[in-house]
């Protein structure tokens, strides 16, 4: 792909609760950003340098179980310190493949995040799924909802026409 990671994140296996200043201290890194609510199991944000290094604290106690539990499949991949698990080819992120969904971590997380990767590598995602996560997060409460709503449906008829286009030209040639 030619690209670099936009940053790097680090799992801290078989832990729940993250907690940003345990694990501040024992990394020996000043403390660069703030928890963010809506990544649950963030501990902290860190800059080393030019990248940036993520801490998640994680309820899985084993690579594997890790790695099945992240949502789209440009990210099934892992490394921990003496081998690689991967779940894809990493020949297949990039333009033109398919963007998949392994599992709906959290709805509103979820899609941000295929809206991203599918923008960021240029792959296609799969419409059904969009509108099953955008089902998922309307039907959500609480501050925001209503602009969320609005948002969610106009990227979903985005990427609807943007199918129908493509379908329209693959006809056409």
């Amino acid at each position: 792909m030619g690209q670099q990671p936009k940053d790097y994140d680090v799992f801290v296996l078989g832990r729940s609760q993250p907690d940003k200043h345990a694990i501040a201290a024992s990394v020996h890194l000043p403390y660069a950003e703030h928890w963010h609510k809506s990544e649950p199991y963030l501990a902290g944000t860190y800059h080393i340098g030019e990248k940036i290094v993520q801490i998640m604290e994680s309820p899985y106690p084993t690579l594997d179980e890790l790695v099945d539990s992240f949502d789209w499949n440009v990210c099934l991949f892992g490394f921990d310190g003496s081998g690689v698990v991967k779940r894809m080819p990493v020949a297949e992120i990039g333009p033109g493949h398919q963007l998949n969904l392994n599992r709906v971590t959290f709805p509103l997380s979820t899609l941000r995040r295929g809206f991203r990767f599918s923008e960021r590598f240029g792959m296609h995602m799969n419409l059904a799924v969009v509108k099953s996560l955008c089902a998922h997060v309307i039907s959500m409460k609480g501050p925001g909802a209503g602009a969320m709503k609005t948002w969610i449906k106009s990227e979903a008829r985005s990427i609807e026409i943007e199918e129908q286009r493509e379908v329209a030209h693959e006809q056409w040639m």
